[in-house]
């Protein structure tokens, strides 16, 4: 930032503090913070400061806006808060920044309403569900959540008024508390998953082919991010029975499969035309192991097959056999040899 006043205005800030359960905003400051790690504390005080304000609605205008802002600037600079806080410079300003931001905020936000704050911000929930576990997540309206191997989810402790927002990394299976008046959402990168209360898988493994399978009741899948090419569908509605697929910056409906798609709830890990790139992705997924590959194992034919809940060795026998390799397991380890 180059300076407090282009912070403060910063949309993604407004929206990270104003206590929507804005998980966008939650990653972005996330991944802001990694990257300044020097200015990370007064981020933090920042946003508390904000947060820990209670506001009276009153209507602000342009000249009132300036005003504020040109005082805190003159103040600054005659040296006010070198006097008062001395080494403290950065922390002051930006405290005085805050303050003036009052009317900032109003003046800038007011159609959003970004400033009805709630007293007592929620906190964000993270589960990791590790490789070669399952995981099942009850959130604070009833909703269910399982979470496959490898897969994240970036919840609120309690969700606001207006929606239930989630983020899922991974693969997980939702059964959403049906909510009239409160639609439930899951953000998968780019994509917007919006349900009142249904049945349903999200594949978010890879950010860049997305998939949402509908089991019952009925979601509105959204692009959100549409690039120039405007003929692209940017949104689907959903049946039961049909999913949506996300790749090349565009959405389009097939059938769900069942063993492909929903399986793996049930403890069922399936492969059909699958490369051996692809088998030993979901194995090390599936069952938490690394895959060591020798020169020689140049596999090329494709594997179809499924298994429900069978040990490793079990179905590396089975692939073994049908696509022509050897392998050995030392630990964690699967050392696969070709012919």
């Amino acid at each position: 930032m180059k300076n407090q006043e282009e912070f403060l205005k910063n949309e993604w800030f407004q929206r990270w503090v104003s206590a929507e359960n804005d998980t966008e905003a939650q990653k972005y400051w996330e991944d802001w913070m990694k990257l300044n790690p020097d200015q990370v504390d007064e981020l933090i005080e920042s946003r508390n400061m904000v947060r820990a304000m209670s506001f009276e609605k009153h209507t602000v205008n342009t000249e009132q806006v300036d005003a504020s802002w040109n005082e805190v600037h003159d103040n600054i600079h005659e040296g006010y808060f070198i006097a008062l806080f001395g080494s403290g410079l950065k922390v002051a300003a930006a405290l005085a920044f805050l303050v003036a931001s009052l009317m900032v905020f109003q003046y800038y936000s007011a159609e959003n309403d970004l400033f009805s704050l709630q007293e007592n911000a929620s906190k964000y929930i993270v589960k990791y569900a590790e490789k070669g576990t399952k995981l099942t997540v009850q959130l604070s309206d009833g909703t269910k959540i399982k979470l496959n191997g490898g897969s994240k989810l970036v919840y609120p402790d309690v969700f606001c008024s207006n929606r239930r927002e989630v983020e899922l990394t991974g693969e997980g299976y939702f059964i959403v508390a049906h909510e009239t008046d409160r639609p439930f959402i899951v953000k998968t990168g780019s994509i917007s998953t919006t349900v009142l209360g249904t049945k349903f898988a999200v594949n978010a493994s890879n950010l860049k082919e997305v998939q949402v399978a509908l089991v019952s009741g009925k979601v509105k899948v959204e692009n959100t991010e549409v690039g120039d090419d405007a003929t692209r569908c940017t949104s689907l509605l959903l049946e039961p029975g049909m999913k949506a697929v996300y790749s090349e910056n565009c959405l389009y409906k097939t059938k769900i499969d069942k063993l492909m798609d929903l399986g793996w709830k049930d403890g069922i890990i399936a492969f059909e035309n699958s490369s051996m790139d692809e088998v030993v992705s979901r194995l090390e997924q599936w069952y938490g192991v690394q895959f060591e590959m020798s020169d020689s194992a140049k596999i090329s034919n494709s594997f179809n097959g499924m298994y429900k809940n069978e040990t490793l060795p079990n179905v590396l026998n089975s692939i073994a056999h049908s696509l022509n390799f050897t392998y050995e397991i030392k630990r964690n380890t699967v050392y696969i040899n070709g012919h």
